[in-house]
């Protein structure tokens, strides 16, 4: 199969159109016409993640976080990020990235996420506009805890169900909590959804120290995993093509490599 027909499928799911203007979406490195010999799934793009695609003789890596975000100017063996780039394309490896679009899209990310804490009635936090079929789209969900608990035990709930070694957390543990908001990856701009939305909790990775004191001042609890339970993404999409893989002969492999630059210590 070439590479144009395999990530065909994946937007289906995920439109490219679906992402938000500033973001960099698609094919970024590679030809759309080569032949694909397998898919690697990751999070991230590392040097390590390449590795390991020539280990396993695969040239398609899907990642959710896109490896070229920012515009460059050069492509220069002595600088870290750009000389992946240079391994790649000396390798023959392309790469691809579906970020914001399969995060808002339905079925994607972040309906990934409140599935993972088993959420009812799960409406969007945040809608970024209508499809041509009149449906809504957005970031973020909302929905209801399949049974009421205390903000504690959501807070050791978390790391069972996510990738996370640890969390951090504003509010009181006696919390009462029954409507969560989620969002994965860096959401807190969008807290003020999740307070007109009635949440008793935000669960969104890579907050900082003033908005999460204006969390609490607006009696919204904050749970922050850390952008690394979008980790999901592998697994998810491992078994989005498993079908499709199934029926065109393609190779699929998971990353193994765990590209969370944090480290935890209790």
């Amino acid at each position: 199969m070439k590479v144009k027909e395999v990530v065909a499928h994946l937007e289906t799911l995920a439109p490219r159109h679906l992402a938000e203007s500033w973001d960099n979406v698609g094919l970024l490195v590679g030809d759309e016409n080569a032949t694909v010999t397998g898919v690697l799934f990751t999070l991230d793009v590392t040097n390590e993640v390449l590795d390991e695609a020539i280990e396993k003789g695969t040239n398609l890596i899907i990642s959710h976080h896109p490896p070229l975000f920012r515009g460059i100017q050069t492509i220069i063996a002595t600088h870290p990020q750009q000389a992946l780039f240079m391994k790649a394309i000396q390798n023959g490896i392309h790469l691809y990235a579906a970020h914001t679009n399969i995060d808002v899209a339905d079925g994607g990310m972040n309906d990934w996420l409140a599935d993972a804490l088993a959420l009812q009635d799960v409406t969007i936090l945040h809608v970024d506009g209508t499809l041509d079929n009149g449906q809504s789209y957005g970031i973020g969900r909302v929905g209801r805890l399949p049974e009421a608990m205390t903000l504690k035990e959501l807070v050791t709930l978390l790391p069972e169900r996510f990738y996370t070694h640890g969390v951090r957390y504003v509010g009181q543990d006696d919390k009462r909590i029954e409507t969560v908001a989620i969002l994965g990856g860096a959401g807190q701009s969008y807290y003020t959804d999740a307070v007109k939305k009635g949440a008793d909790v935000f669960i969104t990775g890579d907050t900082s120290y003033h908005v999460a004191q204006e969390m609490a001042d607006a009696h919204l609890s904050l749970i922050d995993p850390g952008h690394f339970i979008e980790f999901i993404f592998i697994e998810k999409m491992r078994a989005f093509y498993s079908a499709f893989a199934e029926t065109n002969g393609l190779r699929l492999h998971a990353s193994t490599h765990n590209s969370d630059p944090y480290q935890f210590r209790k």
